[in-house]
């Protein structure tokens, strides 16, 4: 909402609010929700892993899904990402969970 207020198009604040958010998810989730009692490091591979899943949901799926709600549906820009949430955020969790934090066998 804060890039649209600041006259960016809806598209780049969604891209800016991705680079940052996903850095944060992947610390909390590697300390909270996915830890692992060995892991006590920074792993550059899991990161990418966590970027990868994030931009199969929240970058991709999310770009288009506010694409067609707002350029096809009509619906108002602040509406579309309230929406995609409930779509997003279960499907990356099941990314990260089984592909992206996989324990190592």
């Amino acid at each position: 909402f804060v890039g649209v207020r600041l006259g960016l198009h809806y598209s780049i604040a969604n891209f800016i609010a991705f680079v940052i958010t996903v850095f944060i998810s992947y610390l909390l989730n590697g300390s909270f929700v996915f830890r692992e009692e060995e892991r006590s490091r920074f792993d550059f591979r899991a990161l990418l892993k966590v970027y990868a899943s994030y931009s199969i949901t929240s970058l991709f799926l999310t770009t288009a899904l506010l694409w067609f709600e707002v350029d096809v549906l009509g619906l108002p820009e602040e509406i579309g990402p309230i929406i995609n949430l409930f779509i997003t955020v279960p499907v990356n969790f099941l990314l990260n969970k089984f592909w992206a934090y996989r324990k190592k066998k």
